[in-house]
């Protein structure tokens, strides 16, 4: 079994934001709505848009769009592709584009993967621990379900492996936009 990191391919692909009418109306977020972990319950669907800036140029349109840290948004057709293999490592959080339904894919699957006492991360120039690192040491071994997850310690990075019904597995299978899978290289 292979070990992939899972980034949004920005560079070719339009990300998502919640428009500012729908953070509008909605209360404050609380500490819980940034950190990893089921969210379903009081979740309140949002509505999205696309997160361009006067100036970009405008990239493609994915299948499978950035939306926030080790989340992503995908249309109601893709979320049906999605949903049956990864319903049981990530929730799909109903959302809006346009008034047409899309989810938002929060990852609840969590696998003890990160070794923090080997790795290294890089300094800010104030001296605190940045979240990047020098030298980002994976256990690939513990990994017991590998489709779809995230890593505690690691806020914000997403993996998958090549095992049948991965994300990876069916980014390829459908031929899936807005991703790039990175495969882990031991430090």
């Amino acid at each position: 079994m292979r070990l992939y990191s899972i980034t949004p391919d920005l560079e070719r692909y339009l990300s998502v934001s919640e428009t500012a009418a729908s953070a509008a109306a909605r209360p404050a977020p609380i500490e819980a709505d940034f950190m990893p972990g089921p969210k379903a319950k009081g979740w309140s669907p949002i509505a999205l848009e696309w997160a361009v800036d006067a100036g970009d140029v405008v990239a493609d349109v994915p299948d499978i769009a950035h939306y926030g840290a080790g989340e992503f948004a995908v249309r109601a057709s893709v979320a049906d592709l999605l949903r049956p293999a990864l319903a049981d490592c990530a929730e799909f959080l109903p959302a809006t584009f346009d008034g047409d339904p899309w989810f938002i894919i929060n990852v609840t699957n969590a696998q003890p993967i990160f070794d923090a006492d080997n790795s290294q991360r890089r300094l800010r120039a104030n001296g605190k621990p940045s979240r990047l690192f020098t030298r980002l040491v994976l256990r690939p071994e513990a990994i017991g379900d590998g489709r779809l997850f995230c890593a505690p310690g690691l806020a914000g990075y997403t993996f998958t492996t090549d095992q049948a019904g991965s994300l990876l597995q069916l980014v390829e299978q459908h031929g899936l936009s807005g991703l790039k899978f990175t495969p882990y290289q031991p430090a």
